[in-house]
């Protein structure tokens, strides 16, 4: 199905892209990309999003500038807002550099934006999710250096996923790593929080900063080391949170039924600062 695009500076359809163009992109998980939010144009958490994709692209050895990223996405989304007649839009952004082959790369690298409609901050924030999770075979590593890229072993295996749940990676001895789409939080039955540390090349989540800090400034007993399935009996409540729809309560994780419960009042998850 074809998709709205801003490719190459301009606004087309995703069906009339030459096949090659993001060919190299696609096949040497060259292409670093970060999704965002936007209600009528603010985008929360919009500084956090550039710094994360501006780290990526220094790894990279890219010398694109804060200020002009910013800039495009901030244009960009107004002017898909009025494309899609929507208030409220995901915007995936993505960096990448042309070429064929593994060794023809573009000398500097080039953006392109994806927007699609959503559902209100409100909305998303009420309707449960149910949690499952997933052993890595051994061996097997979800990213690299904590880059958000094409090729990132969770996003690559939640495409086509059912969108009513959400399964959480887990290694081989039981370490809980990252969601497929979001990340998971917990609250235990001493009441205290567990945001698990991301591990073996998983993100930093954005989404999981702004829980941290809002529970650091409640002075909230929070627990950051890694979590294990074994623990997760002492769980009370639970949450998966992203960039787009915000914090979601968990009303089944696995086979056992939780209780959904409010975390972060919605306004206060995105109008917030860390």
């Amino acid at each position: 199905m074809s998709e709205l695009i801003w490719f190459e500076g301009e606004w087309t359809d995703t069906d009339v892209l030459s096949a090659s163009a993001l060919k190299r992109a696609w096949a040497f998980g060259e292409l670093i990309f970060e999704t965002l939010r936007s209600d009528s144009g603010n985008i929360p958490f919009l500084l956090q999003h550039v710094q994360r994709m501006e780290r990526a692209l220094d790894l990279m050895q890219s010398a694109t500038k804060n200020e002009a990223l910013m800039g495009l996405i901030q244009t960009c989304a107004q002017e898909a807002h009025e494309r899609l007649n929507s208030p409220h839009l995901a915007l995936r952004v993505n960096a990448y550099r042309s070429g064929q082959t593994l060794f023809d790369a573009a000398d500097s690298w080039s953006f392109f934006i994806l927007p699609r409609a959503i559902e209100s901050a409100s909305v998303a924030a009420a309707a449960p999710l149910q949690m499952d999770f997933q052993v890595l075979p051994q061996g097997m590593i979800p990213g690299r250096a904590g880059l958000k890229t094409s090729n990132y072993l969770p996003y690559l295996m939640g495409q086509g996923h059912d969108s009513g749940v959400e399964r959480i990676l887990c290694t081989a001895q039981g370490q809980l790593l990252d969601g497929l789409r979001s990340q998971p939080m917990f609250q235990m039955q001493d009441d205290s929080f567990w945001l698990p540390q991301p591990d073996l090349g998983c993100l930093e989540s954005i989404s999981r900063q702004r829980c941290l800090s809002w529970l650091q400034g409640r002075r909230a007993e929070v627990r950051t080391e890694a979590m294990f399935l074994e623990q997760l009996p002492q769980v009370r409540h639970a949450w998966l949170a992203n960039a787009v729809w915000g914090l979601r309560p968990v009303s089944k994780m696995a086979d056992r039924a939780l209780m959904v419960s409010t975390f972060i009042p919605v306004e206060e998850f995105w109008n917030g600062s860390f």
